[in-house]
């Protein structure tokens, strides 16, 4: 059985890096739309999504996992959306084409 990373001490430079770290992870659990997983580049209403900010996702996922952040299921099920929705989407040059 893994073991999880334990906590640091309260009011340690280590539990203000917990925080930070948790903080950054819950950006991407609020701006990731759950349908398709693209993620806003920015918490401000109507920014669009970006490819950097879904890769910064995707590779948060196994990170929140490991430190409980986020159940496998739901980081898997989060990773899915995006691969298909990028699989799915229309391809080209055009406004509204992922590639």
């Amino acid at each position: 059985m893994k073991r999880r990373p334990q906590a640091s001490p309260p009011n340690s430079g280590g539990a203000r890096l917990d925080a930070l770290q948790r903080h950054a992870f819950d950006y991407f659990l609020n701006e990731t739309n759950s349908a398709n997983g693209l993620v806003a580049d920015k918490s401000k209403p109507d920014t669009p999504a970006g490819i950097a900010a879904v890769g910064f996702a995707l590779a948060a996922c196994p990170v929140g996992v490991e430190r409980g952040w986020i159940s496998r299921i739901s980081a898997i099920d989060r990773t899915l959306a995006a691969l298909r929705f990028f699989c799915n989407s229309a391809q080209g040059t055009g406004p509204h084409m992922t590639g």
